[in-house]
């Protein structure tokens, strides 16, 4: 008799555990958890000594720009087209938040090693810009994309006109404008002659 309520006891005990055990996995779990920072100093690169820059902006390159002769016929305006491969312009910011703004300005066309010292006159030559293009490999940043124009100039010489511009933090990385499709009209009452006009195109750290 006593044999058989030991075991009886030892089996209720048993199963008791079971059911403490499944009670335990079903309740709720404890959390903790702690924050840490991740750091990192973005610093603004350099430029190359041997080219134009402001404030560490860089003017990379600008075109020169050669147009097609132009047989007059002294009676109508004609138009004459850039010709050949032309550098756009290109900026360098490598991380400045200033923003930037380029300008060109331009000397009167005047004949070369003649003496006679004419100039075209009347004309105008028209720079069409196209939307700025970048080397970026974020290019879904369209807050960071700067502003071009198109940008006409007398034949007879102007002080500077804007060319493109970034805003304050955008403009940064490399961008390029161009200006390819670049033309010349050349009214009927000027001479014969080859004629040169100097581009000065100046870059600012600053937006336009």
């Amino acid at each position: 008799m006593t044999k058989k309520t030991l075991q009886l006891l030892a089996t209720v005990a048993a199963v008791a555990g079971m059911s403490f055990a499944a009670t335990t996995a079903h309740a709720a779990a404890d959390s903790a958890s702690s924050t840490t920072t991740a750091k990192v100093t973005l610093e603004a690169g350099s430029v190359d000594p041997e080219k134009p820059s402001a404030g560490g902006i860089e003017l990379v390159s600008a075109p020169n720009l050669v147009f097609e002769n132009v047989t007059l016929d002294g009676a109508t305006t004609q138009t004459t087209k850039q010709t050949g491969a032309v550098d756009p312009v290109v900026i360098k910011n490598p991380g400045v938040a200033s923003g930037w703004n380029v300008t060109v300005a331009n000397t009167a066309f005047g004949t070369e090693a003649d003496g006679a010292g004419d100039t075209i006159k009347a004309g105008t030559m028209t720079l069409t810009s196209t939307t700025p293009t970048t080397t970026n490999t974020d290019t879904t940043d369209t807050a960071n994309t700067p502003t071009a124009q198109t940008v006409e100039l007398p034949t007879e010489g102007t002080t500077a006109k804007p060319v493109a511009s970034a805003a304050l933090k955008a403009g940064v990385g490399t961008w390029n404008v161009n200006y390819s499709n670049a033309a010349l009209t050349v009214p009927a009452n000027n001479v014969a002659g080859a004629y040169t006009s100097n581009l000065t195109w100046t870059l600012t750290n600053a937006p336009a």
